[in-house]
């Protein structure tokens, strides 16, 4: 009944999640886009048989990678289908795999819909990244024998207090899920809390771990920052609204004793490049777009990142990386990233989504998390005026990084027995 009732009202709603998209479509014009798919209504198809990995958006999808080159190279006959919920995630599937892997958004939690694409992709399996749980997605893959095994999962406390809410719908939802790969025990404690049974879990720990930077990328990162190799360079990666404002009150602080020092700003979401360039104007920033292409010159405070598919190239042309997401309570993104590409790290204290990762960090002093934008200022310049401190803390990060690796092999390994 709780299912049913669900889904009536998701039926009911979705002229106003079509028309939200159409409102999101002025910022960024891909929401209009490609809206059959998300009805399950997509160009014709009919797989013979497919592994199916989702990933919501970009974060996601660069979580998968791993996973799905493993499938792919271990399972040459199967097709591999890759489904998206956001433009962003869609274009990082596109330039990471090209037409190697079948891609399309996921259709809305509708049965009749969910239906028909699993119809056509014929999926033998359903791997969900980290904590994308839909009810009929679960119930219409369990009613087809079809296993869904939550990857790399993660689930805050904030995000298993609103499934309690919803006690009938989640146990129910849990109930039908094969496995869960939780990235810490007290994470995965949660899923059983909501209904999961004891023996669906496994405690992996975290696919960004096994993170893997090409020495091209490095490359290219190095070559980039020859531009500005006399200037101390902070990079904000991943801002959210509300946070540049507080980032560029950071930097004007920092300059006070750096003049010379250089602003990457990177916002996380495209459909923001425009407003955080007028942000720059009406702050009277000397500003260069990255997408332009433009080279940084000394008369140039800020590049700012407005491209998609360059931030681990960018965090490498950094020395000191603020993580965004986290000075404002949205609960930050991937503080590993800056780690493996050598930048001293810096996050703001709202970590939820990453707090097993933070924590972790922070027992061996490898990451510096900051309470407001004074303090990002203050630790900055003092890594600015001593290149060792920062050096060591990036020391260990990396260590920390190199001894959690290996949840990838566990996945893999738990994956493996539920397709064969």
């Amino acid at each position: 009944m709780a299912r049913f009732l669900y889904s009536s009202l998701f039926i009911l709603l979705l002229p106003v999640v079509f028309l939200s998209l159409y409102l999101r479509g002025s910022k960024s014009p891909a929401y209009r886009q490609r809206w059959l798919e998300r009805i399950g209504m997509n160009r014709p198809l009919q797989l013979n048989k497919s592994i199916w990995v989702h990933a919501v958006s970009v974060g996601e999808v660069i979580a998968a990678v791993p996973l799905v080159r493993e499938f792919q190279r271990r399972y040459p006959d199967y097709s591999i289908v890759v489904t998206t919920m956001t433009p962003t995630g869609s274009d990082r599937v596109k330039a990471i795999f090209g037409d190697s892997v079948y891609h399309q958004y996921l259709p809305y939690d509708i049965p009749w819909a969910l239906g028909r694409f699993i119809k056509k992709t014929a999926p033998q399996i359903c791997i969900v990244m980290e904590t994308e749980l839909w009810p009929n997605l679960i119930h219409q893959c369990y009613r087809r024998n079809i296993a869904v095994v939550v990857s790399n999962a993660r689930l805050s406390e904030s995000s298993a207090a609103g499934y309690r809410r919803l006690k009938s719908l989640s146990k129910k939802m849990l109930g039908e899920v094969g496995r869960v790969l939780a990235q810490t025990e007290i994470e995965g404690q949660r899923f059983v809390s909501l209904g999961l049974p004891p023996a669906n879990l496994q405690v992996t720990g975290s696919l960004k771990f096994d993170i893997e930077i090409e020495d091209r990328l490095r490359d290219v990162a190095l070559e980039l920052r020859q531009d500005w190799l006399h200037r101390p360079c902070l990079i904000a990666a991943s801002t959210h609204q509300g946070e540049d404002e507080l980032i560029l009150d950071a930097f004007n602080l920092i300059r006070q004793s750096h003049g010379d020092a250089l602003l990457i700003l990177v916002p996380r979401h495209p459909e923001r490049f425009e407003q955080v360039a007028a942000l720059l104007d009406k702050r009277q920033y000397s500003f260069v777009r990255r997408s332009h292409a433009a080279a940084v010159n000394d008369d140039h405070a800020v590049l700012l990142g407005d491209t998609m598919g360059e931030l681990l190239t960018l965090l490498g042309a950094a020395d000191i990386a603020f993580v965004g997401g986290s000075l404002v309570d949205t609960g930050g993104h991937n503080v590993l990233e800056p780690i493996a590409m050598g930048v001293a790290t810096i996050t703001g204290p709202h970590t939820f989504n990453f707090q097993a990762i933070t924590e972790l960090l922070l027992q061996r002093n490898g990451i510096t998390v900051v309470s407001d934008e004074i303090n990002l200022a203050q630790v900055c310049v003092g890594f600015f005026t001593s290149p060792d401190a920062a050096s060591a803390q990036v020391s260990r990060g990396n260590a920390v990084l190199n001894e959690n690796k290996g949840a990838l092999a566990k996945q893999l390994q738990a994956i493996d027995e539920l397709i064969c």
